[in-house]
């Protein structure tokens, strides 16, 4: 049985120029975050949208590589259609 899980990628950023330009991550970049958005509940979830605040805060969640964590520099973080995805398996499923 293939169990789902809600995944984050990371984009690691440096400033040049007043830019935030995407650079080489220093190891994995995505990670699973299922515990950290299944605890926000499902409207919450899904209202999350990629590079917001709250999505940016899963790069801290248990899962996270500790060089995500510690990324001094900017950054972001997409989850929104790992989400979706989730919860459209979850209803595909769901006894009627």
């Amino acid at each position: 049985m293939v169990t789902r899980r809600i995944t984050a990628e990371f984009t690691p950023q440096v400033w040049l120029n007043d830019y935030a330009l995407a650079v080489e991550p220093q190891g994995n970049t995505v990670f699973d975050v299922t515990d950290a958005v299944l605890e926000m509940g499902r409207d919450k979830a899904l209202a999350l949208k990629n590079e917001s605040y709250e999505a940016d805060a899963l790069r801290t969640s248990q899962h996270a590589p500790e060089w995500v964590k510690d990324w001094p520099g900017p950054f972001y973080v997409d989850v929104e259609q790992s989400i979706s995805e989730y919860y459209a398996q979850e209803a595909a499923v769901a006894p009627t």
